[in-house]
């Protein structure tokens, strides 16, 4: 089929760019804007086990094996709560964007030593090693095949990654193409302020 451009598709193209120009720049606002922190030693097992709640019933339309592992029962401790909301939201999130249907996807709450956090390991389609180092700047999709694909913005991990600085935190990740991701939150005693509770051997 031949298709005949007309000037009112270079308008209405013009308009939808401007459109969309407006729409990032009120999300980078957004993500610029600094939520006030407050830490009122949330019980970070309960907390984590509210997030993965979110996304059972995704799971169980998807045939996903969705499992939530955690070594820190009754722990309180005295971080931001909802900055760890929206880090654990916006990586499980994207673990389930890149996991197909019947595959994996695991949240593990952990301790150790000096030092508490949060995985999250999915069976998805992986990222090639070349581009693990982008994959936390704004707006950047790895893939462009994957982004006509998946969708999205390009903040979710960028958000995540700019959360964890800002409190002291660290985000990496391990991931081998078509076999899979883990993004780790890592929460070093040092950036805890105040006493935990409920934890007498840390």
């Amino acid at each position: 089929m031949h298709f005949q451009w007309y000037p009112g598709h270079m308008t209405k193209a013009r308009r939808m760019m401007q459109e969309n120009i407006k729409l990032i720049d009120i999300v980078v606002e957004l993500v610029d804007a600094r939520v006030p922190f407050s830490s009122k030693n949330p019980d970070i097992d309960e907390l984590a086990k509210n997030i993965f709640t979110m996304f059972k019933e995704n799971a169980q339309k998807r045939n996903i094996t969705y499992q939530y592992q955690s070594e820190l029962d009754g722990s309180l401790l005295p971080i931001d709560k909802t900055y760890m909301e929206m880090m654990l939201t916006n990586l499980l999130s994207n673990a389930f964007k890149f996991t197909p249907n019947g595959g994996k996807i695991t949240l593990s709450a952990w301790k150790k030593e000096n030092s508490f956090g949060f995985s999250i390991k999915d069976s998805g389609i992986g990222i090639p090693q070349d581009k693990l180092a982008r994959i936390f700047e704004r707006f950047v999709q790895v893939d462009s095949t994957s982004t006509r694909k998946y969708n999205g913005s390009g903040l979710g991990l960028a958000l995540v990654r700019e959360y964890g600085d800002m409190q002291g935190f660290a985000v990496s990740v391990e991931s081998e193409l078509g076999r899979g991701s883990r993004f780790v939150i890592t929460i070093p005693a040092s950036a805890i302020v105040g006493e935990i509770e409920g934890e007498d051997d840390v």
